[in-house]
Parts: structure tokens; sequence; C-alpha cells
């Protein structure tokens, strides 16, 4: 089964890194920003995608500014720039071996904002693969701090529910099911819930006739089950993933009135 990201555990001390930002940052919004940001443009209906153009990728900046790391482990393999996902020469490698030419990479030198000291190479990641595989009616989802799972939920909010693997566990895995072959040949991907969503917005110059369009799961990342396992012998740094689960667990049904989703 794939893995996933555990957001609640992306703070750890090692990962941490603070970006101070971008010199030369192309304007937030339509183009190359919401592109790297969400791996669409803004009206990009689901299984549309607007091609990057030659124009776009020469707005894409070449110097990221960041504080001192945290830790010795220095610059993770994993961050969010703000601009879209930064990852290492490592990250970058083993993806383009599993996944030839199927994601575009910017190389980006990170320099220490204080010092202006070079932090070494790594790369804008333009990812864009959004493959409309979860089976939602057999996929646990939850509200925040409830034990609300099932349709409901998930027409509502798309939140995946964390759940114990056992009664005595102090952290959660996700249940999520795919559809039949859905994630055979994909390493690396965003969540999609594979149908159009709207929501009211005020800002109506930017969102003609005050809509925008919403991927709530875009920022889901999901490893395949290949890529997880290499992520996390090879010790790579700024991302806590979770094994996907396979199926429901037995005591997990029997507790569920108990209040054991977290």
């Amino acid at each position: 089964m794939p893995y996933t990201h555990d957001s609640m555990a992306r703070h750890y001390k090692k990962d941490f890194v603070k970006v101070v930002g971008f010199e030369s940052p192309p304007e937030k919004g339509p183009g190359i920003a919401s592109l790297l940001i969400c791996g669409r443009e803004r009206f990009d209906r689901p299984g549309e995608r607007t091609e990057m153009t030659d124009a776009m990728r020469a707005q894409v900046p070449r110097v990221l500014r960041i504080e001192q790391p945290q830790t010795k482990d220095g610059v993770p393999d994993f961050f969010d720039s703000g601009l879209g996902y930064v990852v290492s020469e490592r990250f970058k490698t083993k993806l383009q071996q599993l996944e030839p030419d199927a994601h575009e990479f910017f190389p980006v030198k990170v320099v220490q904002d204080d010092t202006n000291e070079s932090l070494g190479t790594h790369y804008l990641l333009y990812l864009f693969e959004k493959p409309d595989i979860i089976d939602h009616d057999n996929t646990v989802y939850g509200g925040k701090g409830s034990a609300v799972g099932g349709d409901e939920a998930a027409k509502v909010n798309f939140n995946f529910a964390r759940i114990r693997t056992d009664p005595n566990s102090v952290t959660g895995s996700f249940l999520i099911n795919f559809k039949p072959r859905g994630y055979e040949g994909h390493h690396l991907w965003r969540g999609t819930v594979g149908k159009e969503r709207w929501h009211v917005v005020r800002d109506v110059e930017r969102f003609p006739g005050g809509k925008s369009y919403s991927e709530p799961l875009e920022r889901v990342l999901f490893f395949s089950d290949e890529f997880g396992e290499f992520f996390i012998s090879e010790k790579l740094t700024g991302l806590h993933l979770k094994k996907i689960l396979e199926k429901p667990i037995s005591w997990f049904h029997d507790s569920k009135a108990k209040g054991q989703i977290r």
C-alpha cells in the first residue's frame, strides 16, 4: 500500500527550516505560481491541466533564502517553500529513476540569509500528477475532533480520519481505499476528489462570478510503497510518512462508538 504524509508530525525539529523567501519571486495568482503551488491553474477542472509554457519557466526564481537550519541535518530533503515544494538531489534522483520524465524540477540555490553562505542546490518540484483513484465510498473520513465518518464527511470536508492501529498506540494511520489497480505505475502524486467543487469568495475582481474552484486534496501527497520505503530507509528528512491502511482494523470497528478515531 502507498504512504501519505502525517501533517500533524511535519514540524519535527529535525525537519524544521524557516523560509525567508525567494529572490525575484513571481506574482502569486494565475500562472507559474499557481502551477507550482497547486499543480494546476486556478480553474482547471478534474482531469484538465494547463501546460507550463517556456515564458512561465523563465519566471521561476533561482535563489531561495532561508534561516540557518536548526540541526546538523542541514537543509531538509523536502520542504514547502511557499512557492511549491523544494526537494534534495537524493529525492530528485530516486523519483526520476522510478518515474522518468513524469515530473519537472527547477534547480534552486539555497542561501543562508544572514551570512549569504550557499547551502547547496535543491529543486523546485513541479508536481502535477493527480490521478482520480481514491475510492471515496470505502475511505474513512472524519471531521476534526469527532468520530464522524463515511459518505457525509466525504461530501463535506474530505478530511482523512486518523485511526489508531492498536488500542494502545499514540499515533494513527489512515484508511484510504483506491480504485482497483489505480495507483499502479505512480510513485508520487497529489490527491484529488475527482469532481468539481466550487466555493463563494468575495474577491470578484480576481475570481469572476465570485466563485473559486476548490480541490481539497491537492496538498495531500501520496508516495508509492517503493518510494516511501526509500524515503524512510535512507532517512530522508522533511516529511513523516505513514503507511496507508489496507483494510479496517477489527478492534477499531468494535470501539468506534467510544470515539477512538483521531
